[in-house]
């Protein structure tokens, strides 16, 4: 609706996709298999292992170049809830 008109000899220009992490355990675009807390994060439960789950996802954005597509979904609930 907005925007200028194209025409029907205009050049589409392709969609660039973002470039696949591939890992060689997990492959591309596949999920991680857990969620990896502290013992004691897990035992206590509660706030401690909500800030245990966020600290691995962090972990795992950051360091391992994981993209949110790629971790738990419960993983990305839990770090969604912090904030």
């Amino acid at each position: 609706m907005f925007g200028r008109r194209k025409r029907k000899d205009e050049p589409q220009a392709e969609p660039v996709s973002a470039p696949n992490i591939v890992h060689p355990q997990f492959g591309v675009d596949r999920k991680l298999p857990q969620i990896v807390v502290q013992q004691s994060e897990f035992e206590a439960g509660g706030a401690d292992l909500v800030y245990g789950v966020v600290r691995y996802v962090n972990l795992m954005m950051e360091d391992g170049k994981y993209r949110p597509s790629n971790m738990p979904a419960h993983a990305m609930q839990a770090y969604h809830s912090d904030l």
